[in-house]
């Protein structure tokens, strides 16, 4: 079960992710999608298109919109600190938590059904992101370039 997330004390000075974002590598993608519930062929499909992000920060208020070509695309807003409700890629009610840690974004989403999906966001350097997903004990990173 997932516990609370606990409001950052750090001083460190908050990234800006925003922009546009176009991934660049992916470590352990299908075996993330498989945890996720994907079959087969949205696996195989899904591994021929290259996600975006693109996010609007000010401050703690984020808006990111995460696309998978024409397959998926959702968007989430939330203040950092704040509880969010919304709905997973399952259609299940979820609760998201979100945190900062030094200079990374901490988002843990809990569904209704007791599923739990961590999210690790950072910069390396200026142009590039790294996006850490657990799922189900399954780890991914991804690697994302930003637009120019």
């Amino acid at each position: 079960m997932a516990t609370a997330v606990e409001p950052s004390t750090s001083t460190t000075t908050k990234p800006d992710f925003s922009g546009s974002w176009v991934s660049v590598g992916v470590e352990n993608a299908d075996a993330f999608m498989k945890a996720a519930g994907m079959g087969y062929m949205k696996r195989k499909m899904a591994a021929t298109v290259s996600p975006t992000n693109d996010i609007k920060q000010d401050g703690d208020a984020i808006e990111l919109t995460f696309a998978v070509g024409k397959f998926f695309s959702k968007t989430m807003t939330f203040t950092v600190g704040t509880p969010t409700k919304s709905k997973d890629m399952r259609g299940k009610d979820t609760t998201m938590e979100s945190r900062w840690e030094g200079s990374k974004l901490i988002t843990v989403s809990t569904a209704s059904d007791g599923v739990v999906f961590s999210a690790e966001r950072y910069l390396d350097g200026d142009d590039k992101m790294i996006l850490v997903s657990k799922l189900k004990g399954v780890v991914s990173t991804r690697t994302f370039a930003r637009k120019k």
